[in-house]
């Protein structure tokens, strides 16, 4: 147990920030797309505030990671400075709930989520890069302990504003994020102590092994920034947007739950918060499963699964409708956690997290749109889906056929030689392991010279 802890501890800290930081972010999905006209706004302004956040994203994504490269020494003050500010993003909801104070503060949250995503992904690379955790099991543990937040947020938001009001419901989560905001300084001196206690002589880039990767070839690039942005658009826009608005148009203002009913509200948070409880226990599965089977078959079967999943919500009725979006839900998590896990390995992280916050502005907006088209939000929400998931099929086949560039450790320092897939393990070689004659100096290897000495390796 001290061992697993001493391994986990600075994921864990940086896990539970972004948690607690989520509370109020996903208590506005919850409760707005039920509660809009209560609070006085109409449908088209509801869709704008839950996608300003995404697009001020866009804006503040690159800055933020160049700040990160261009002042390392302060990423654990700019962690905790931007959990402070998303205390005030809930202070601004809990004080005024007019159209244009609610927009303040989404816009500060999207500079706030900035921050306190870069910071904590760079936690996470941390750990992976003192070989302490690999990358896929990292990545689904804190996908996993973060997301606590969101269960907490989805499951408390409905009964909270129902017996309450919606500012107590945001003043009870900027209270408590407020007493979160030193775990961003904390969780980042843990993982530079680990980072610093490596074995490992590369600590600037690249996976655990004693090899990096460079960057993947523009095809499958390309193919992975479509998958960020089909992630994205699904299951943090589209779907996470509009599914209250889709259970009401399906069910009405109550629910009939057998012995007794409940309001929307509480109903739309029930549905959220079993979606992130199962994605909590999984994700941390699904991340090993990632590092076992394989990154491309893992999102290959994720997307079939979704895609079937949203076609039960169109075809089978209502009643069924709970278990196709809990599919599509945990199908859309598999795909991200293997996306995320590729985009850190091939060093594009900033690109990534860009084009998913781009799905995700997108999203909304859309969700709110296709209603005035003719079609009901149900067919055409979960239309859109499949169709985005059929392309999302199509992507996986290009984006994990990597080709590689592979710096090996100092032993042969300064070697590179592209390879056509990744290799499943260049082990650590100690400086007695190291055959001589591959690092006496002499004339300067050829090109077969090199192709032999890896393939040694």
């Amino acid at each position: 147990m001290r061992t697993w802890w001493k391994k986990h501890s600075g994921i864990t800290c940086a896990a539970v920030g972004v948690a607690v930081s989520l509370l109020s972010d996903i208590s506005i999905y919850a409760v707005l797309p039920t509660a809009f006209g209560d609070l006085g706004l109409e449908q088209w302004q509801v869709g704008l505030v839950l996608s300003a956040n995404r697009w001020v994203r866009l804006l503040t994504n690159y800055p933020v990671g160049i700040a990160a490269k261009t002042y390392p020494e302060y990423i654990g003050e700019m962690f905790s400075m931007s959990l402070l500010l998303g205390c005030i993003c809930s202070a601004c909801y809990a004080i005024s709930q007019r159209f244009w104070v609610l927009m303040i503060g989404r816009c500060l949250w999207g500079a706030a989520w900035s921050a306190i995503r870069n910071s904590a992904l760079l936690c996470v690379r941390n750990v992976v890069k003192s070989g302490d955790l690999p990358a896929g099991e990292a990545t689904g543990y804190y996908d996993g302990v973060s997301r606590v937040g969101a269960v907490v947020g989805l499951i408390a938001a409905g009964p909270i504003y129902d017996s309450l009001s919606f500012s107590w419901l945001f003043g009870i989560w900027c209270a408590i994020a407020f007493v979160a905001v030193p775990l961003g300084k904390i969780s980042h001196s843990i993982t530079i102590k680990q980072l610093s206690t490596s074995t490992f002589e590369d600590t600037t880039s690249g996976p655990t092994t004693s090899c990096r990767t460079a960057c993947k070839q523009p095809p499958q690039k390309f193919a992975l920034l479509a998958i960020a942005f089909i992630t994205g658009c699904v299951s943090w826009g589209l779907v996470i947007g509009t599914l209250g608005m889709i259970l009401k148009e399906q069910y009405g203002e109550e629910v009939d739950m057998g012995a007794f009913s409940v309001k929307i509200a509480t109903f739309n948070s029930i549905v959220l918060g079993v979606r992130w409880t199962l994605e909590v226990l999984g994700t941390p599965l699904l991340g090993r499963l990632c590092d076992r089977v394989g990154r491309k078959k893992a999102s290959l079967v994720s997307f079939v699964i979704g895609t079937l999943g949203t076609l039960s919500c169109l075809l089978l009725p209502a009643k069924f409708m709970f278990v196709g979006i809990m599919l599509l839900f945990i199908s859309a998590s598999s795909v991200s956690i293997a996306a995320l896990t590729e985009a850190v390995d091939t060093d594009m992280i900033s690109s990534y997290v860009t084009l998913q916050d781009f799905g995700s502005a997108v999203g909304p907006v859309l969700g709110y749109t296709l209603p005035h088209t003719g079609l009901s939000a149900k067919v055409g929400v979960f239309s859109t889906v499949v169709l985005l998931y059929s392309l999302g099929i199509l992507c996986s086949l290009k984006a994990y056929e990597n080709r590689f560039l592979v710096v090996l450790d100092t032993d042969v320092a300064g070697l590179e030689v592209e390879l056509d897939t990744v290799p499943e393990l260049v082990p650590e070689r100690s400086n007695e392991e190291a055959a001589p004659e591959e690092v006496e100096e002499g004339p300067k290897e050829t090109e077969d010279d090199t192709v032999a000495l890896v393939d040694k390796v």
